[in-house]
């Protein structure tokens, strides 16, 4: 992976990842042949500047606007072809929903890494208002099975270094004299729009009386406190292939805030509606690895603890899902930026689960390692370790606890 790609914003913030669908139509991708987003949506208001990505030359410069947004999505575009290295294929840049072009730029122009070419905008098939469309694609990655999608598209997460402010622009657009740079700024992952986030799967629930309709645990549901978002039946999953890993602490621990915020005593709402007896810690799963693009899956058909270890069993392996030996490797494993959940299930109201959290964990007297987890409720804005809530007291054997990690 001879490529690396300079961040094309001032902001290091993810608004769609790659290869899913956050656009509340789960068809959206589906009619242009594409098995989910084929790029990332960076942050970018309208008017930012726009850089190039790496030393190139400019391939291509579309300015189609809003004409014909099915037809031409990405509005005004600019294409840079990047050239080989060694063994490796030329790769290809699009710059998509651009406000307009630099003046001066035009096609044949030799561009360098980290030079402005255009301003964001969200002209062509745009969700959400001024940001980047970016896409990568390298020449035959299709054909030798490098990538599922079409047209050699690909994944350009991998390849995009952190943002760093390190170059002064003159007014022709060229880097200047580099300037002393801060640390670099890990890009986060931004949360996923509400309320038709998650591939159309989820639709908004304010009606207590149906609420209380559809799931079966009724009794215990306190007035006013209910789920303000379920899913709807029968709803289809993404494949496996596009599951992508974090690969990033900071991308996991932003998954969590945006989870359960500082704000919130006992974190969202969407997790207490117990009079205090429970926190769907289950639903909490189901949310945080859907944002990470490893969705243990939680349903009207499962809503148990139980449940979703029968599916990390059965039809985990096939989504990426393997079972750890021991709590220290799920702990080693989210430590390195990847994702891993535990679970402690015996038939019992109070079974468990949880994401563990980056972080050191701990060993109890018996030489029994408890990773350190997040979970639905005030738990999860602490510092603490799963040994507060996995205790292995008599009624809770260790025996019956599970942790799974996500290829």
């Amino acid at each position: 992976m001879a490529l690396r790609l300079r961040w094309p914003t001032q902001y290091p913030l993810i608004r769609q990842p790659f290869g899913v669908n956050w656009t509340g139509d789960p068809d959206f991708y589906a009619r242009a042949g594409l098995s989910g987003h084929e790029g990332l949506d960076i942050e970018a208001p309208e008017g930012s500047e726009v850089y190039a990505c790496a030393d190139g030359v400019v391939s291509r410069i579309s300015l189609d606007g809003d004409n014909s947004p099915d037809e031409k999505p990405y509005g005004n575009q600019i294409r840079i072809t990047h050239p080989a290295e060694g063994d490796d294929a030329p790769y290809t840049t699009t710059y998509g929903h651009l406000q307009r072009v630099r003046d001066g730029l035009q096609v044949g122009s030799r561009v360098l890494a980290g030079e402005l070419i255009a301003y964001a905008g969200s002209t062509g098939r745009s969700h959400g208002g001024g940001h980047l469309h970016l896409m990568l694609k390298k020449r035959g990655a299709s054909a030798s099975g490098e990538t599922p999608f079409p047209k050699d598209i690909i994944d350009p997460t991998p390849f995009l270094e952190p943002l760093v402010f390190s170059a002064q622009f003159t007014t022709g657009g060229r880097p200047g004299t580099p300037a002393p740079a801060p640390a670099p700024t890990p890009p986060r992952l931004g949360p996923p729009p509400l309320p038709k986030a998650f591939n159309g799967r989820y639709r908004l629930q304010s009606n207590e009386a149906q609420f209380r309709a559809r799931w079966g645990w009724v009794s215990l549901v306190e007035g006013k406190r209910y789920l303000n978002v379920i899913a709807t039946a029968n709803a289809p999953y993404s494949s496996p292939q596009q599951r992508k890993d974090a690969h990033s602490v900071l991308l996991i621990e932003n998954a969590i805030s945006y989870l359960n915020p500082k704000d919130e005593p006992n974190g969202t709402p969407r997790y207490w509606p117990f009079r205090g007896q429970s926190y769907f810690c289950n639903i909490f799963v189901g949310d945080v690895t859907r944002l990470l693009h490893c969705e243990v899956p939680n349903n009207p058909a499962m809503t148990t603890v139980g449940q979703v270890l029968n599916w990390l069993q059965t039809s985990g392996p096939a989504a990426g899902w393997r079972r750890a030996k021991d709590g220290k490797e799920a702990q080693d494993w989210a430590n390195t930026g990847r994702v891993a959940v535990m679970l402690w299930q015996q038939g019992k109201t109070s079974d468990h689960s949880a994401l563990v959290r980056p972080g050191k964990g701990f060993v109890d007297s018996k030489g029994f390692f408890w990773p350190r987890v997040a979970q639905a409720g005030a738990v999860v804005t602490g510092d603490g370790d799963s040994y507060v809530t996995f205790r292995g007291s008599s009624d809770k054997p260790r025996d019956r606890i599970f942790w799974f990690l996500h290829d």
